[in-house]
């Protein structure tokens, strides 16, 4: 009898520090009204798991870079752009991909956030695509 009291309370407590652990990973609350959109990349990359978050002061973006068909990541940047629903002028932000980790010898994944500084919620569409290389 007293076993299971204690694997009950060991079970809450486990549980509870799950949830805890759970809330504490997002930065913030999903902007509902700002979609993101991941356009056509290169045939050996997919960029995915794209959330905006809103924060108290603006908006992150966070996503997953898949990479296939390689044994070494290809270095690369990804670009974001906000376009406006009223007209106004793209805003642009470059977010650069974490060292990431090996899924299988030919495939790899890398998480990335950027601040999207000065992004108001009336711009409703954040198109991400992955470029390779530097610019030249």
């Amino acid at each position: 009898m007293m076993r299971d009291t204690r694997f009950k309370k060991y079970m809450v407590f486990s549980f509870s520090l799950f949830l805890a652990g759970c809330a504490a990973l997002a930065p913030g609350m999903r902007a509902e009204n700002i979609v993101a959109i991941s356009l056509e990349n290169e045939p050996n990359v997919s960029v995915d798991s794209l959330v905006v978050w809103q924060t108290e002061t603006g908006f992150i973006l966070t996503g997953k870079l898949f990479q296939f068909g390689s044994s070494v990541r290809e270095r690369g940047h990804i670009h974001v752009a906000a376009k406006s629903d009223l007209g106004a002028a793209p805003m642009t932000w470059a977010a650069f991909p974490t060292r990431g980790s090996r899924l299988s010898t030919s495939r790899k994944i890398s998480r990335f956030s950027v601040e999207l500084e000065g992004l108001s919620s009336h711009q409703s569409t954040i198109l991400v695509q992955y470029h390779g290389g530097a610019h030249s």
